[in-house]
């Protein structure tokens, strides 16, 4: 491979000189994971244009060189903006930033993947829009693309948020663009309506692979209904974990609860805070629609958690009610609890908010647009697995990672989301200080955590860089046929080499 100051000289004969960064301090800030490890790149590089990533992708083919894409470089936890191996040009879209659409009438937009949560969120406010994102925890700057495609999940009826994609923009390996669904074909009407198109299906070849770059992607929004019933559970009973999950598994079958229902430990719900309201146990769920049919789903929602639970405490919490709590928390005393419901409100509601990471890793101060995680001096690593949504498989996971916690001396902090009606996806962390000796351990205890899990048939949702290792090996048979698609697409395996096991 050519020296670094080779390959940014010769970058530049395809992209302006601003477009190219190699700089010590840059490749350090790129290299930096907030886990703790690093994997220096050889450049960073910041396309504006699709054709920009296609002259790239065959510049990394005519060079030998092997490129990552990254969208802004908010994976936190999940390997941040690393690639997959030391020397790679880092392909940051973060300059892509474009909104291209917003269809009112019916309900999309087309965005491409520089575009953040937080901008997205403006733009809509701006316009005053009747539509709605849903939003995750991961902060105002990370990218709302880069989220999809890692198949993470938010608080709204639109939680699943991989099920509203409608079609993407592919850059391939060979540097050839792909459209998904019906974009590719010219004067389609349905085009940005209608996710199937004909025949096979493309857009899931995409999320989590390394088959394509991705430059644009159009996807639902939400209509924000005419009301919005935020649900708050908290339980001081340890064991009532079981009953909570067969409670809400029925909400969501019935669809009387279509929003995502996060299930959080106290620990994990207020992290270092102290919090008299929170249990031991704690959920948090959204009910909406037309004013009366919300009011008929509180009833309902009250019914079963009478039906399932015991000595726990329900609220309900509307815009109207919320800012009577404001009032009192501003003018009369403070309340305790008003900022995280507030929080989870915001969430529930398309507002996006930095303040799941503040208590993710208990700094108040926290502004996720200006976080540099190679300067962060608490490191955190994520374990997360998929259960199916019945309690005895809930406790089975949760006693196995407790152990495992207890035994190597950490915190437990751990969340299940119902992100669907029959599956929970289980989210623990770990927090650590940023020296060697404690990265090195919690690298091996998060291994151990992950075997642990795929051994009790608990396989995770997502992965991240430096963390396939943990994954469990993929069958043979899909392997074979990944490989060749990796192959025929990408022979010189130019794009994230090694990204999922592919």
């Amino acid at each position: 491979m050519e020296s670094d100051l080779l390959l940014a000289g010769s970058l530049t004969e395809f992209l302006s000189a601003e477009a190219v960064v190699n700089d010590e301090a840059t490749l350090n800030r790129y290299a930096a994971s907030i886990n703790g490890t690093t994997c220096r790149p050889a450049a960073v590089v910041f396309p504006v244009h699709t054709d920009d990533v296609v002259s790239l992708v065959r510049w990394a083919n005519q060079k030998r060189v092997t490129l990552y894409a990254i969208s802004r470089g908010r994976n936190l936890g999940y390997g941040d903006a690393q690639g997959t191996a030391i020397g790679q040009v880092i392909v940051d879209l973060s300059r892509m930033d474009n909104i291209l659409e917003v269809d009112e009438k019916l309900g999309t937009v087309t965005l491409q993947p520089g575009v953040s949560q937080g901008a997205l969120y403006t733009h809509l406010t701006e316009r005053k829009s009747r539509l709605m994102l849903d939003v995750t925890g991961a902060g105002t700057a990370a990218s709302v693309v880069g989220n999809m495609l890692e198949r993470g999940f938010g608080h709204t009826e639109y939680g699943d948020r991989f099920a509203t994609v409608i079609s993407l923009c592919a850059v391939t390996g060979e540097g050839k663009i792909i459209r998904t669904g019906f974009s590719g074909y010219s004067g389609a009407r349905t085009a940005s309506t209608y996710r199937y198109g004909i025949g096979p299906m493309l857009d899931g070849l995409f999320t989590q692979s390394n088959l394509g770059i991705i430059t644009e992607m159009t996807f639902e929004l939400m209509p924000r209904p005419e009301a919005v019933s935020m649900f708050v559970l908290s339980s001081k009973n340890e064991d009532s974990l079981s009953a909570i999950v067969e409670a809400v598994r029925e909400m969501r079958l019935s669809g009387v609860v279509r929003s995502a229902v996060h299930i959080a430990n106290r620990s994990r719900a207020v992290g270092e805070k102290d919090n008299k309201l929170v249990g031991a146990w704690n959920l948090s769920g959204a009910i909406t629609g037309p004013s009366a049919v919300v009011r008929a789903k509180k009833r309902y929602v009250k019914k079963v958690f009478r039906q399932h639970v015991s000595r726990y405490s329900l609220w309900f919490f509307g815009k109207r009610l919320l800012k009577i709590v404001r009032w009192i928390h501003e003018h009369i005393f403070r309340l305790e609890v008003y900022n995280a419901l507030r929080d989870i409100y915001d969430l529930q509601t398309g507002v996006p908010t930095d303040e799941p990471l503040r208590t993710l890793l208990n700094d108040d101060r926290l502004n996720s647009s200006e976080l540099k995680t190679g300067d962060y001096s608490t490191c955190f690593s994520w374990i997360n697995a998929t259960i199916p949504a019945n309690g005895e498989d809930a406790e089975t996971a949760i006693q196995l990672l407790e152990k495992l916690f207890k035994e190597n001396d950490y915190e437990f902090r751990v969340t299940l989301t119902a992100e669907t009606p029959r599956t929970l996806v289980l989210i623990s962390n770990v927090t650590y200080p940023r020296t060697t000796a404690e990265i090195i351990r919690a690298q091996d205890f998060t291994a151990k955590c992950s075997s642990a899990l795929i051994n009790a048939g608990y396989l995770p949702y997502r992965s991240g860089s430096g963390m396939y290792d943990n994954l469990p090996a993929i069958p043979e048979e899909t392997y074979s046929f990944l490989k060749s698609i990796k192959t025929a697409t990408d022979p010189n395996s130019v794009l994230a080499p090694g990204k999922y096991r592919i």
